[in-house]
């Protein structure tokens, strides 16, 4: 027999010779509800305890301690706070350095190809000289870190276009077109993956959702800021898009039949809806 208590909700379960007998009853004395046979039929019953009732009393100065705690102290309380709250946090957000890169091979992905012995200026986070030349002139007008890059190699950051880390359940199953749903309130800033993207050299990346329906939700294009809040993660002034996918998945051949239920079944259903909603503009 199963037998629990929450303040007046009282359940039990137990096992008779049919099966399972289920009942859920509220009160102190007695105690009245309803409940399930194991043949399915429903009835109602009545509890009346052998001995009063006597309830603990609570410590209501003990209770409140928590709400009228000092917030600043419940902090420190908790340790050391990290930027996120995950493996590899920070304990102090970095600040943005004026860095110059010297001595290095610039790989450009533009028309001068890969420049050997090399410099680069960044300042607030931004480009703003590249190549021996430009940077002479403005090297002492800011105070550099300076970076020997000898034997390096310097290169863009890699761009996501397609991606699905740090999102909780972003796969929206349930009509054809979830065009309504957006990527931005799935976000979470503390995944790891942020960390491993940005020590594989990925700066940005493109949020999307699941293959589930053929048009899924707002995207979110977030730059990999590790130990920022979602709102420091996205990018400003991103323009906005939709996913629209094809295939197998979207039509449900790969879900079995007991879930095959929803429009479309079909590449030609997979078609129609989307030139479906082309149309509807």
């Amino acid at each position: 027999m199963s037998f629990t208590i929450e303040n007046e909700l009282i359940k039990i379960s137990y096992k008779d010779r049919d099966g399972v007998v289920r009942l859920s009853g509220h009160g102190k004395d007695p105690i009245e509800g309803q409940g399930q046979l194991s043949n399915g039929n429903w009835v109602s019953f009545l509890i009346k305890r052998k001995k009063g009732f006597e309830g603990e009393q609570k410590n209501v100065e003990q209770d409140n301690a928590f709400i009228n705690a000092d917030p600043v102290q419940v902090l420190n309380d908790m340790g050391e706070r990290w930027f996120p709250n995950s493996a590899y946090g920070w304990l102090e957000k970095p600040e943005q350095k004026a860095i110059l890169f010297k001595n290095v091979t610039l790989w450009t992905n533009e028309n001068e190809g890969v420049v050997k012995n090399s410099s680069l200026a960044i300042l607030d986070g931004k480009i703003i000289a590249v190549g021996n030349n430009a940077v002479k002139e403005i090297k002492d007008k800011y105070a550099f870190e300076i970076i020997d890059g000898s034997g390096k190699h310097l290169s863009s950051g890699i761009i996501d276009e397609h991606s699905h880390i740090a999102l909780r359940s972003v796969n929206e199953g349930s009509q054809s077109s979830s065009a309504e749903v957006r990527i931005s309130d799935a976000i979470r800033p503390n995944d790891i993956n942020i960390y491993r993207q940005l020590a594989g050299g990925v700066t940005i990346a493109q949020l999307l959702h699941g293959s589930a329906n053929p048009i899924g939700g707002q995207s979110a294009l977030i730059k990999m800021r590790w130990g920022s809040d979602v709102e420091g993660l996205l990018y400003d002034n991103a323009k906005p898009f939709v996913k629209f996918a094809l295939g197998e998945n979207v039509k449900q051949s790969n879900w079995g039949d007991y879930s095959r239920v929803r429009f479309p079944q079909t590449r030609m259903g997979v078609e129609a809806g989307l030139l479906r909603c082309f149309y509807s503009g």
